[in-house]
């Protein structure tokens, strides 16, 4: 049992001990802080405006406290096989670009029918499952990426910008999203 004359010796042990490891604490919260965070998805296609056909969309919000200047965007296959690169987006946001802090949004397009043909490409077939991941790109070589989106492959096709004009059919199955076109 310690005497009452070693009591303000023990608090202040206590009280150097608590302030290191709130110090250390406080050190590394700033640190992870301050590292940039980029928040990457694939979308589920949606229309778009300017070619009137679905879109599969690769978005990004920074959700960091410092910017970040993106110089490239493209989609993968689960194997990290690149599928699309910056060249192939049929629309996407100018590259280089710099998000700031909380505020900006980077998206990337490519339509269904053009994914499409570059999966036929890669030996995918109708109905088989295309694992698809979205990165990006930033200045100092760091790669943000999404998780994987299962993607059923179908025959998505346009027929002729006269003929028809197709919506998307969106059906969730087993974890898995389903696309098709309907005219």
């Amino acid at each position: 049992m310690p005497k009452w004359s070693e009591l303000p010796t023990i608090v202040t042990a206590i009280a150097a001990f608590w302030g290191a490891g709130l110090s250390t604490f406080s050190y590394f919260a700033q640190r992870r802080r301050d590292q940039p965070a980029l928040k990457v998805e694939i979308r589920d296609p949606e229309g778009d405006d300017d070619f009137h056909l679905p879109v599969i969309q690769v978005s990004a919000i920074n959700v960091g406290h410092r910017d970040i200047r993106l110089k490239g965007a493209e989609i993968t296959l689960e194997s990290g096989e690149q599928l699309v690169t910056n060249d192939l987006f049929t629309k996407h946001d100018d590259l280089p670009c710099t998000l700031h802090a909380w505020k900006n949004e980077f998206t990337a397009s490519i339509t269904i029918n053009r994914l499409y043909d570059l999966l036929s490409q890669k030996g995918y077939r109708e109905n088989d499952l295309a694992e698809l991941r979205g990165k990006l790109f930033d200045s100092t070589g760091k790669v943000y990426e999404s998780p994987c989106r299962p993607y059923l492959v179908r025959n998505w096709k346009q027929k002729s910008a006269e003929e028809v004009v197709y919506e998307p059919i969106i059906k969730a199955h087993e974890g898995r999203t389903e696309i098709t076109l309907r005219d």
